[in-house]
């Protein structure tokens, strides 16, 4: 008897589990159209942004900088979008360094910094 209560009890859990990733696969789809909708209307026109390094490094950037800068990291949270990731238009031409590199592996930074 406690191992048939222990056996649906372990069917109840992969049943669960297995919901959850429906649920969360669900979550990522749509995040990502969420992606492509803010895409078309947050203008990459007037947005602008830049790091000024003095010891320490601060960030500025106006409203559509921000939003831009925010729509381009979250790129960077899917396998299907973070290779479309871009801050390159974003950084002024006095921003005292931009973003070149995005990666989501570890080994892959290791390579780049290597």
């Amino acid at each position: 008897m406690v191992l048939a209560n222990n056996a649906k009890s372990h069917a109840n859990t992969l049943r669960v589990r297995r919901a959850l990733c429906v649920v969360r696969v669900m979550e990522d789809i749509q995040i990502i159209e969420f992606i492509k909708e803010l895409e078309e209307q947050v203008p990459k026109e007037g947005a602008e942004a830049k790091f000024v390094e003095f010891g320490e490094v601060a960030l500025y950037a106006n409203k559509e900088g921000y939003l831009r800068m925010a729509l381009e990291l979250m790129k960077c949270a899917f396998e299907e979008t973070y290779t479309q990731a871009d801050l390159n238009y974003l950084f002024s031409h006095d921003s005292d360094f931009g973003i070149e590199h995005f990666t989501i592996d570890r080994d892959q930074l290791k390579l780049l910094t290597s």
